[in-house]
C-alpha cells in the first residue's frame, strides 16, 4: 500500500504517514513523525482540559454569590433578588454553552483519531501478518504483539475519554436547570401574595408538601455526603494513577530493552528500534489521557457536589416556602371561618330581637286569653247554679270544659313561646362563643385559654340542644289540644 493510499484512509488531522520502502527486498513498514504529532495532538487536548477545568472551578465558586433568605419573619424576596438571579443564571447558561461547545470540539478530535487508530491498527495487523510469513524470531512477533495490544489499548482509552466529555456535558446541563430552578422558586415566592387570593389549595395538602420538601433535605443531606467521599476517591485514585503512570513507563521501557536483546537480529535493527519508540510513545499518551480523564472526573465530581450543595439549598428554601405558605393558607381560612362566624352571631342577635318582641306580644294575648276564659268560666259557673234543666246543665259543663282547655292551651303556648325564646338567646350565646374562639386563634391564645373556651362552648351547646328538645315536645301535645278545641 503506498503513501497516498494511507493519506486517503486516514483523517487529515491525524493521517498515519507511512512510508512503504524495501530492505533487502522485503517490505518493511517504518513509522515516521505521525507518533510524535499524535503526542503533542493529546498533549494540546490535556491542556485544554486544564482550561475546562478552571472555568468550571470559577463557576462553582461564583454560584455562592445567590443567598437565600430565611429568618424568623419568614421567607423573604424582592424583584432585585429575582433580578440578581436571572442575571447570576444567563452567566452560568453562557459559561455552560461556552464549556459544552469545547467539550464537544474535543470530543470531535478524539473521535477523528479513534477512527485513524483503527486504520492504524488494521495496518499493523497486515504487517504481522506479513513477518509471520517470513522466518523471523518469535520474540519479534511478541514485540510486535506488544505494539498491537499498546494501539488496542489507545482505541479504549480514546472510547473512556469520550465517555468522560459526555458526563460532563450532563453534569453542565444539570448544573444549568439548578440556577433555572433558583429562579422560578423566587418568582413563586415574589407571587405568594397574589397566589393566596386565588388559589384553591387546601392548608392540609401544602403541609403535607412541606414535609415531602423537608423528607427531600434528609435525602439532599445524605447525597452531599455520599459526593464528598466520592470527591475523596477521585482525589486519591489521581495520585496513583500519576504514580502508576510513570512506573508503569519505566518497566515497560526496561521490558522493551531485554526484549530488543534477545531478538538480537541485526536485520531488523532499526524496525525494532522504531517499533520500541512507537510502543514507548503510545504508552507516554495513554498515560496522559489516563491523567486527563481522572482530572476530569474529578472535577465532575466536584460540579455535582456543587450542584448538591446548591439543590440542599433550594430544597431548604422550598420547604420553608411551603411551611409558609400552609400557613398562610390557614390564616385566611381561620379569617373567612371569623367573619362568617360574626355574620352568623350578628343574625342570631337579631334573630333573638325579633323572636323577644313576638314573645311580648304572644304573652300579652296569652294573658288576655287567660282573663277571658277566667272570666268566661265565673259566668258558666254563675248560670250553672241558677238553672234547674238537665240539658242547660250539660251544655253549660261542656262550654265551661272548652274555656278551661282554652286556658290550658294558652299557658301552653306561654311556655313555649318562653321555651323558643330561650332557644333563640341559647343561640346567639352559641354563636358567640364560637366566634370568640375564632378570634382566640386567630389571636393565637395559649392552649390553656382554648381549652377553657371550647369547654365552655361545648356545655352551652349542650344545654342549647336540651331546651331545644324540650320545646319540641311539647309541640305534639300542644297541637293535640288546639284539634280537640277545634273539634268541641
Amino acid at each position: 500500500m503506498t503513501r497516498q493510499e494511507n493519506e486517503a484512509i486516514l483523517p487529515g488531522e491525524l493521517t498515519m504517514f507511512l512510508k512503504s520502502g524495501t530492505l533487502k527486498k522485503r517490505n518493511v513498514f517504518i513509522l515516521v513523525p505521525f507518533l510524535q504529532k499524535v503526542l503533542a495532538r493529546y498533549l494540546s487536548v490535556c491542556f485544554l482540559c486544564v482550561g475546562l477545568l478552571c472555568n468550571v472551578q470559577a463557576q462553582t465558586t461564583e454560584k455562592r454569590d445567590i443567598e437565600i433568605k430565611l429568618s424568623e419573619m419568614g421567607v423573604t424576596v424582592t424583584t432585585e433578588d429575582i433580578k440578581k438571579a436571572k442575571i447570576k443564571d444567563e452567566e452560568v447558561k453562557t459559561n455552560v454553552a461556552k464549556s459544552i461547545e469545547e467539550i464537544n470540539s474535543s470530543i470531535a478530535k478524539v473521535e477523528r483519531d479513534v477512527k485513524a487508530m483503527d486504520a492504524y491498527l488494521e495496518r499493523l495487523q497486515q504487517e504481522k501478518m506479513y513477518y509471520l510469513g517470513k522466518e523471523v524470531s518469535q520474540k519479534f512477533i511478541e514485540l510486535l504483539d506488544k505494539e498491537l495490544a499498546i494501539v488496542k489499548e489507545k482505541i479504549d482509552i480514546d472510547s473512556e475519554q469520550i465517555e468522560t466529555y459526555k458526563d460532563r456535558i450532563e453534569v453542565l446541563h444539570d448544573q444549568s436547570k439548578a440556577y433555572d430552578e433558583i429562579v422560578v422558586l423566587l418568582k413563586s415566592i415574589l407571587r405568594l401574595e397574589e397566589t393566596l387570593l386565588t388559589s384553591h389549595e387546601q392548608a392540609p395538602i401544602v403541609k403535607k408538601e412541606a414535609d415531602i420538601a423537608r423528607s427531600y433535605i434528609t435525602a439532599m443531606q445524605a447525597s452531599i455526603k455520599e459526593k464528598e467521599s466520592v470527591i475523596s476517591f477521585f482525589t486519591n485514585r489521581l495520585e496513583e494513577i500519576k504514580a502508576k503512570v510513570s512506573e508503569d513507563e519505566r518497566n515497560l521501557a526496561k521490558y522493551l530493552e531485554s526484549l530488543k536483546t534477545e531478538i538480537g537480529d541485526i536485520e531488523l535493527g532499526n524496525t525494532i528500534r522504531e517499533k520500541i519508540d512507537s510502543i514507548l510513545l503510545w504508552k507516554k499518551a495513554i498515560g496522559a489521557q489516563w491523567i486527563t480523564i481522572f482530572e476530569i472526573r474529578l472535577e465532575t465530581s466536584r460540579i455535582r457536589y456543587d450542584k448538591a450543595l446548591l439543590e440542599l439549598k433550594n430544597a431548604e428554601f422550598n420547604a420553608a416556602f411551603l411551611a409558609e405558605k400552609a400557613t398562610r393558607l390557614e390564616e385566611r381560612l381561620r379569617t373567612e371561618e371569623l367573619i362568617q362566624k360574626q355574620a352568623e352571631l350578628e343574625a342570631a342577635k337579631r334573630a333573638e330581637e325579633e323572636s323577644r318582641k313576638i314573645a311580648e306580644r304572644t304573652k300579652a294575648e296569652v294573658e288576655k286569653t287567660l282573663q277571658e276564659a277566667a272570666r268566661k268560666g265565673e259566668e258558666i259557673a254563675l248560670e250553672q247554679m241558677a238553672t234547674t234543666s238537665p240539658e242547660k246543665k250539660r251544655v253549660l259543663e261542656l262550654e265551661a270544659e272548652v274555656h278551661k282547655q282554652v286556658g290550658l292551651i294558652a299557658k301552653r303556648k306561654d311556655d313555649l313561646i318562653t321555651e323558643g325564646a330561650q332557644r333563640y338567646k341559647d343561640f346567639t350565646e352559641s354563636k358567640k362563643l364560637e366566634a370568640d374562639i375564632g378570634l382566640l386563634l386567630s389571636r393565637g391564645g395559649t392552649t390553656k385559654e382554648i381549652d377553657e373556651s371550647l369547654k365552655k362552648i361545648e356545655e352551652d351547646i349542650k344545654r342549647f340542644v336540651e331546651a331545644l328538645t324540650a320545646v319540641e315536645s311539647l309541640i305534639p301535645s300542644v297541637k293535640e289540644e288546639e284539634k280537640l278545641v277545634s273539634d268541641n
